[in-house]
């Protein structure tokens, strides 16, 4: 899928993804069973006793099970550089609320969100958390920490104009 769509991808959401999945599985299917009737010159050289292993379900696929695969296939080497361009924002400003603060209970929800995040991301090696309610999860706790920078901003810029 990527490699034909590089740019763009496919579109988002896990309809496209189904579609362009069972769309690519009907080709490979397709190929494998030319190759097969190609190969077998007789029925009496098959080798019997050894049964074709089919994967049930696989048509019903949709997402990719890595967020990095998923965001790639569906908005293409333009929607991963944004979304890795989001994050690392997002952590960049985390990080440096974090250094700013002095040790208290916000420094510590900082590290706390701050790790939450960490850990979303690096499961996303592993699934895709772009479903609804993960999703929501993750702006629930981007929104959480912008949140706590702007409060601690405001109050570092009142504390200093005083």
């Amino acid at each position: 899928m990527i490699k034909e769509h590089p740019v763009l991808g496919i579109g988002p959401g896990s309809r496209a993804f189904r579609y362009a999945y069972q769309q690519y599985g009907q080709e490979i299917r397709n190929r494998e069973g030319q190759q097969v009737r190609g190969d077998v010159p007789a029925q009496s050289e098959k080798k019997k006793g050894k049964k074709k292993m089919r994967i049930k379900k696989v048509d019903r696929l949709s997402h990719a099970h890595n967020i990095f695969l998923y965001i790639t296939a569906g908005s293409g080497i333009v929607g991963l550089l944004s979304f890795l361009w989001l994050f690392a924002v997002v952590f960049y400003e985390a990080v440096k609320a974090w250094k700013s603060s002095p040790v208290n209970y916000t420094k510590m929800l900082l590290l706390g969100i701050t790790a939450s995040l960490i850990s979303l991301f690096l499961h996303g090696l592993t699934d895709s958390f772009w479903k609804i309610p993960d999703a929501l999860f993750l702006w629930y706790i981007i929104g959480i920490l912008f949140v706590i920078i702007c409060n601690q901003a405001c109050h570092g810029y009142s504390a200093q104009h005083k």
